[in-house]
């Protein structure tokens, strides 16, 4: 080939080149991540912003929930990321269950995370992220499971509450045996007519959960003895809330129902006029219930009575003392004034399908399907307030932890995949690479 074909190939295969190194620079220069500034001007900031490890070849984030010190990120390939909830260092990442197959969100004791993917529970140990243990489930669950330091609680469509012992069940693992021998640490089942319709809630030495015909049932953890059953008129339609004593109930006709516990008796009663389907949240000492057509009510939780509505709102996040974090019908975080209702202000979350509701801290978590995890505080509440298990907070909040994390980036993980190309030869390995967010500097462009 003669010099000056070479020298034509050359400008050729730049001029082809130039459009896509363009198109990549523009690619990265739009990130997701709401900007800093917007977030000032609500009296907000980005606590940290982080990635699940995912493959992006083919798979989506399904599922975000969290507790007082860890954020869980879940997949649609079986892959479950953890994350420091204060500092956003990603602490660990595994493979659990089949890709694809069917997954309710996680639940958490101070041990391990829970998740039930396809026909398995698999238990993750919290700090190292090595399961734990795994098993095959009795039935086909309807509803994340519940769980203590004792026992796991599920619910089956078969209308059926299985408890299991958690130190057999670790006494059988430890030994080999618990594929084949699940059923020795199985402590008991209590049977209904029609499938569990939500999470079970432990409340002391009970745990209270529902059917989808209305009935709701309070059985002793212990042995499953009946301690009461409650009749709504119409299957409930959001899972079950918890206010100290009392078990909150949002029913198909239209009414929320606040039973005391201990009686099994009705504490109060109001009428929405519409199908609750959104989770009753409770912080504090208040109940806030959105039916359809997006209408927010704050309600007192321990007497029922009605402190303000407000419309267009359709989910609510978590609350500070004097502010209400909430997702309006345009999909934008709105923010209200807790006491009377009122709007702040505003800013668009199109970019962020997955939003944790938060009724342990007054932390905003929000995920997007490709794995990109963003925590947000209010400007000044350093440290977290815990609203569920108030008895963990920190003694001294007045001292700043040693590794403050930077608000722009992510903190660094000595075990985090390195960033490669996304294409890896092996798609089946989970240690997915996170991927590279922009700057804020890019951001700004």
């Amino acid at each position: 080939m003669s010099v000056v074909r070479l020298i034509l190939l050359a400008v050729m295969v730049a001029a082809l080149g130039q459009p896509t190194a363009q198109a990549q620079g523009i690619r990265r220069s739009v990130s997701p991540l709401i900007p800093e500034s917007s977030l000032n001007r609500l009296g907000l900031t980005r606590e940290w912003w982080g990635h699940a490890v995912t493959n992006r070849q083919r798979d989506r984030m399904t599922y975000l929930t969290a507790d007082e010190f860890l954020v869980i990120a879940q997949s649609s390939s079986g892959i479950t990321s953890a994350f420091d909830a204060e500092t956003g260092r990603l602490k660990w990442y595994t493979l659990v269950g089949a890709p694809d197959a069917p997954a309710y969100a996680s639940s958490f004791n101070d041990k391990y995370v829970f998740v039930v993917s396809g026909a398995r529970l698999s238990a993750i140990n919290r700090d190292k992220g090595d399961v734990a243990f795994t098993f095959p489930l009795p039935g086909q669950p309807s509803a994340p499971i519940a769980v203590d330091e004792d026992q796991i609680f599920l619910g089956c469509l078969d209308g059926s509450l299985y408890s299991f012992d958690l130190k057999q069940v670790l006494k059988l693992h430890q030994e080999g045996r618990l594929n084949s021998f699940i059923d020795a640490a199985q402590m008991w089942r209590y049977r209904t007519s029609e499938p569990v319709s939500s999470q079970p809630i432990i409340q002391g030495s009970n745990v209270l959960f529902a059917s989808k015909n209305g009935s709701v049932y309070s059985v002793a953890a212990l042995n499953r003895k009946l301690a009461f059953q409650f009749e709504t008129d119409a299957a409930l339609s959001a899972p079950i809330a918890r206010y100290k004593d009392l078990m909150i109930l949002a029913s198909e006709d239209y009414n929320v129902y606040a039973i005391d516990t201990r009686s099994g008796r009705m504490a109060w009663q109001f009428t929405t006029g519409h199908i609750i389907k959104k989770d009753p949240l409770v912080i504090n000492d208040d109940l806030f219930v959105i039916p359809e057509y997006g209408r927010l009510y704050r309600v007192n939780a321990a007497t029922g009575e009605r402190l303000w509505n407000k419309p267009d709102i359709t989910q609510v996040l978590t609350a500070t003392p004097n502010r209400l974090y909430t997702v309006d019908n345009r999909g934008h975080l709105r923010v209200l004034d807790r006491k009377s209702g009122d709007t702040i202000g505003s800013l668009p979350l199109q970019n962020f399908p997955l939003k944790v509701v938060n009724s342990m801290t007054d932390r905003l978590y929000f995920g997007t399907e490709s794995g990109l995890v963003m925590a947000v505080r209010e400007e000044g509440a350093e440290f977290p307030t815990f609203y569920r298990r108030p008895e963990l907070q920190p003694m001294a909040p007045g001292q700043a932890p040693k590794d403050q994390p930077s608000t722009d980036t992510p903190a660094a993980d000595d075990n985090a995949p390195p960033d490669a190309d996304p294409t890896l030869e092996n798609e089946d390995d989970p240690a997915m690479n996170a991927e590279e967010e922009p700057t804020d500097a890019e951001e700004e462009n």
